[in-house]
């Protein structure tokens, strides 16, 4: 396979991945609204947002440097992957906790 064709086939299947990762980010934003109602989806879409800035910090350059890093040595991948896999996967789990608390802070109060 030419060096053209595998970088479009590589780029065309992020581009579908990317794709179905809004949409379903969007049915879930669209459910939350519905289920959560006007109040404590304010609450939600706050904690997402104030929890991001930290995510973007916590990241701070650590995903090219690990594609980078991948790409220069193909045989330490599959450790390095699990490496970034756990960093997000704590970092999820600290977003959801703070979700969380800011539901039932909110159910509580009304």
């Amino acid at each position: 396979m030419s060096t053209v064709r595998r970088i479009a086939k590589n780029a065309a299947a992020l581009i579908i991945a990317q794709g179905i990762s809004y949409l379903l980010a969007l049915i879930y934003m669209m459910y939350w609204a519905r289920y959560l109602g006007q109040a404590n989806y304010g609450i939600i879409i706050f904690a997402v947002a104030f929890t991001g800035i930290f995510a973007v910090l916590a990241d701070f350059g650590l995903q090219q440097l690990t594609v980078r890093e991948i790409s220069r040595n193909l045989d330490n991948y599959q450790l390095r992957l699990l490496g970034m896999a756990d960093m997000r996967s704590w970092q999820e789990a600290l977003r959801s906790y703070m979700i969380s608390k800011e539901v039932s802070n909110g159910k509580k109060s009304h």
